[in-house]
């Protein structure tokens, strides 16, 4: 199973969404501290070197569903451009880009493919002239969209502290303080991702001590139940071969904490109703250059269920950016991985053991009419060449 786990991610989507929220403080009585702001955060588009330190949690109804930390560097020109190392729930891995390849580690495994960029901001860097230019023009009409929410919030933009150079900020709104525009796109956003078809969950889906057979067998009963219930719901099976059955994925959620903070539509099921903002808080920190080198932002929704209790997620975030200019990532040990590191063929995804060796990988090429195909092929060699398709051992 290819594990895609990007802390990057969460980052960027939380820095978007409180340079959203910052933007309707334009008009604050030193409009320079609200440029400073804005320009930190758009400055992360063009800098190539730097270290960052995260964690992202997701609670509801005051109980924890999912919460991710790690650790982010990122050094456009070096030969290992981006290293990523994730906690979560279910484990931890990491992740390199370098020397043209993504190599990912989760679960005792690893997969190698083809990188395509140098990681985060390398599209827009190497991008040509005229993608620049549109990416410029998004920002500048995303600006000025920010810009017209502006109204009376200007006092919650507060400067709580100055020392060495550095400023830090405090933003803090209410429910009522939200803007009308940015309630609307939340519901917007929610209403085209929500689904309301079921399915199929499991404990563990690599089990490598579950044979062909119990695996077959799990989930004949895993969707006789599903059938049963006019697929809604979830159904759950769980490592020992139990199922459950949850009517709702709350429910699910609740009891298993089994949520995919990544997922829209899974926030969304939480609520029977369009979910509003009820609150923001965002402490922010610019260095003496006017870098972003703190965040704290926390957010909550609030929406009812079907019987129409209220409910309740927040999401919290807390990031520390350092180390410009000066990051330098430790290589991924090579050795580690009997492979040939010379492949050219961009269209292969391998797999490996636990002991570094290829047991499977997967063939992509385009057909006549420029659709990707793929092909899964076993691997019982210690070493393919891509470039010549050799299977033969080395």
């Amino acid at each position: 199973m290819k594990k895609k786990r990007y802390l990057k991610t969460f980052v960027c989507l939380i820095l978007g969404a409180v340079l959203l929220s910052g933007s309707a403080f334009a008009n604050y009585e030193n409009a320079s501290g609200y440029t400073k702001l804005k320009n930190g955060m758009l400055n992360m588009m063009t800098v190539e070197n730097f270290s960052a330190d995260a964690k992202f949690t997701l609670n509801y109804n005051g109980n924890e569903l999912a919460s991710q930390q790690g650790a982010y560097q990122y050094d456009r020109s070096g030969s290992t451009s981006e290293y990523t190392k994730v906690i979560d729930s279910d484990g931890s891995g990491e992740i390199w880009i370098q020397d043209g390849f993504t190599i990912s580690y989760f679960d005792d495994t690893y997969n190698v493919y083809n990188a395509y960029s140098k990681g985060f901001n390398d599209s827009y860097l190497s991008g040509t002239e005229g993608d620049r230019s549109m990416t410029d023009k998004t920002v500048n009409f995303a600006e000025l969209l920010c810009d017209t929410l502006v109204g009376d919030l200007k006092n919650n933009f507060v400067l709580v502290s100055a020392e060495n150079g550095s400023s830090t900020y405090q933003i803090n709104l209410s429910k009522e303080q939200i803007p009308e525009l940015i309630q609307s796109g939340l519901s917007l956003i929610f209403g085209n991702s929500y689904s309301n078809y079921g399915y199929i969950a499991y404990e563990n889906a690599n089990d490598e001590n579950m044979t062909d057979e119990e695996e077959t067998s799990r989930y004949e009963k895993a969707l006789e139940i599903y059938e049963e219930h006019d697929y809604q719901g979830v159904v759950y099976v769980r490592e020992d071969g139990t199922i459950e059955y949850y009517a709702t994925e709350s429910e699910y959620y609740q009891a298993t904490g089994n949520m995919e903070a990544t997922s829209l539509e899974s926030l969304y099921s939480v609520f029977d109703s369009d979910p509003s903002i009820s609150g923001v808080s965002c402490t922010v920190t610019l260095d003496s250059e006017g870098r972003l080198s703190y965040l704290k932002a926390t957010g909550s929704l609030t929406g009812k269920d079907a019987d129409g209790n209220e409910q309740n997620m927040t999401l919290d975030l807390e990031l520390s950016i350092y180390d410009y200019g000066t990051t330098s990532i430790k290589a991924f040990d090579k050795s580690l991985l009997n492979f040939d590191w010379n492949a050219t063929d961009g269209y292969r995804y391998y797999y490996f053991d636990s002991e570094g060796n290829i047991v499977q990988y997967d063939s992509y090429q385009y057909d006549e009419y420029g659709n990707l195909i793929s092909e899964d092929k076993d691997a019982d060699v210690e070493l393919i060449d891509p470039a010549t398709d050799d299977e033969s051992a080395a």
